[in-house]
């Protein structure tokens, strides 16, 4: 063979290992969802703080909600409803490739019917895609 033909393998080569899949480039904006794991049957209301960017809070349901940004990269949420262990809301986020570094804990819980304040110490909340 000559130097023309391997070099135009060579190249023919690397074009396509270049361009192969179809994997995005950079971040990809999408949702993940938070998900509850609650120790009790009678929770009325949910405040959590999620640290991460938040571009948008949607509920999942019929429960109600309301966000409100925090400096250095946090958000505020209130979930009303009757709250039971699953998923709660929605999260827009600018990248679901870092979904692993966003957290989420339930700040203070309310009872439904009475609005008593309740422990927090065994709730758990789980960001997922």
């Amino acid at each position: 063979m000559t130097r023309r033909v391997l070099g135009g393998l060579a190249l023919g080569a690397l074009l396509v290992v270049g361009c192969g899949g179809d994997k995005p480039v950079g971040p990809v904006a999408g949702e993940l969802t938070l998900t509850l794991a609650t120790p009790n049957l009678t929770d009325g209301a949910l405040l959590l703080r999620v640290v991460g960017t938040i571009e948008s809070v949607t509920p999942v349901g019929n429960y109600r909600v309301e966000s409100a940004p925090l400096p250095g990269g946090m958000t505020r949420i209130i979930v009303t409803g009757t709250i039971t262990s699953g998923p709660l809301v929605r999260i827009r986020v600018p990248d679901v490739g870092v979904a692993a570094q966003y957290l989420a804990l339930v700040e203070q819980a309310a009872h439904r019917q009475t609005f008593a304040l309740l422990s927090t110490t065994e709730y758990q909340v789980t960001v997922a895609p």
